[in-house]
Parts: C-alpha cells; structure tokens; sequence
C-alpha cells in the first residue's frame, strides 16, 4: 500500500452518471469512502479492470463504506459518442446496484495521465483510493493472482481503519 504521505490525491474527473444522466464528479463520489475506481476505454480494459477488483467486490460491496466505481473513459468524440447510442446496452451489462458509480467520460486526461501512470490507453487501470481522495494502491492490465489478493488486503485495512475511527484519513 502507497504510504498516505506519499500517495497523490486522485483526480476529478466529471462524467454522466449511468443510473439518471446526471453529471457527477469524483471529488465529491470518493469523499468519505474506501473506493476501488476502475479507469476503462474498452471492453478488453473492462475485463482487465474486473480481474482487480471482483474478488475485493464480492467481499466488500455489501460494506457501506466501500464502493466501485468505474469511469469509462472515452477521450475520443466520435467513440464517446456512439457509446452514448447503446446506453440501454450498456446499463442491461452493468449491474442495477452499480449504475450510481458508473461513469461515462469525455474529459481529456492529458495534465494526469503522467501521474496517474496512465502510459497505454488499451489497458484498464484500477485504484484503491482512500477516503480522503488518496490512491493508496494502482494495478493495470490483467491483474496476476497476488495482485487482486492484495488490492483486497489493502482494502480490508483502510475499511479497518475507517471503521475504527482513523476518520477520513484512513492511513
């Protein structure tokens, strides 16, 4: 896990909420919440993405205190746009109770992706972000099987934390 002196907040990144067209931001999304955030611009880095954090999903998702929350990332206009085409797809594949933190995104990642580690735009990216905005962790691409355990132990400790009274800082 990213020590919280070191870890860097995550950015906000403003996209239409899948369950009422709404326009949300992660700044306020994250706030308060161990939150597993899945970076996707395809299907392939869908897949990549859920091989992180369905394990740590299926343990935690009952957890109030947790949540997933995937951005599909769509830098390109005409992509972004014929996504928005097949949203009554795209809302019959992600699960009902999923629809709130699933976002659909056309800001340009350009001034993060650097710090992000957002090097190759096939790839899924996955983050543990703490409850006060931090990435506490960072996977991408297909997750090897130590890799999702750990995303699931990192996980379980800042829950710990938060739970016990560390507050928003979850260190």
């Amino acid at each position: 896990m990213i020590r919280h002196d070191k870890a860097l907040f995550f950015p906000n990144v403003m996209g239409t909420c899948l369950a009422d067209r709404s326009k949300k931001h992660t700044a306020d999304m994250l706030f308060g919440k161990v939150s597993v955030v899945a970076i996707m611009t395809s299907k392939v880095s869908e897949e990549h993405t859920r091989s992180f954090y369905q394990a740590t999903l299926d343990r935690f998702g009952d957890n109030p205190n947790f949540q997933l929350v995937q951005i599909n990332l769509q830098e390109n206009k005409l992509k972004a746009y014929l996504i928005t085409l097949f949203l009554s797809t795209l809302r019959a594949q992600i699960p009902e109770k999923l629809h709130a933190t699933y976002l659909l995104s056309q800001q340009s990642m350009n001034d993060v992706r650097h710090d992000l580690g957002l090097d190759n735009k096939h790839v899924g990216y996955t983050y543990l972000v703490g409850p006060d905005g931090k990435i506490r962790w960072a996977g991408s691409a297909f997750a090897e099987p130590d890799e999702s355990k750990a995303l699931m132990a990192c996980t379980a400790v800042l829950l710990d934390r938060l739970a016990s009274g560390a507050g928003q800082r979850a260190t």
